[in-house]
């Protein structure tokens, strides 16, 4: 949660290695806690094209779908998610953003479908529970997120 030093040590990798597809993937998901979704969509954007054949994409496409989110693109977060949980169909953390971009884009029906297989993979999980711990929980895009979740069925 010490979100500055994060960012102090995300610049300073980058500075050396521009193309590190990681570094990328991590600062575009910090700024996109941060409510600064255009530059989050950047940078975890850019993630996605320095690793069109990582083994750990699925994870890069849900740091994307996240930013995503956070700069209210609802439709590119949906396909962003989706096509991570084709290539890890029980990670719930991409369940969390598509159940959420889902709602901001209106696709209630859809919203509430993958909210039920997240909570069939993750029983406990509550939107107050995700609050505690989300880096994001003090940011309008954090409070955004768990109001989406709430919506789209995650009990309180």
């Amino acid at each position: 949660h010490r979100l500055d030093e994060a960012e102090s040590r995300y610049d300073a990798a980058l500075s050396i290695n521009p193309n590190d597809a990681q570094g990328r993937a991590q600062r575009g998901t910090l700024a996109s806690f941060q409510d600064r979704g255009a530059d989050g969509k950047r940078d975890t954007e850019r993630a996605l094209h320095l690793s069109p054949l990582d083994p750990h994409r699925f994870l890069y496409l849900a740091l994307a779908a996240g930013a995503n989110m956070s700069a209210e693109d609802y439709p590119r977060a949906v396909t962003l998610a989706k096509e991570s949980l084709r290539l890890n169909r029980t990670h719930v953390s991409t369940l969390r953003v598509l159940a959420a971009a889902q709602q901001g884009a209106g696709q209630l029906r859809d919203a509430r479908k993958t909210t039920t297989e997240l909570l069939r993979l993750q029983p406990d999980l509550r939107v107050s529970k995700w609050l505690e711990t989300a880096p994001s929980a003090d940011f309008q895009n954090g409070k955004r997120f768990a109001q989406m979740l709430q919506a789209a069925g995650i009990p309180e």
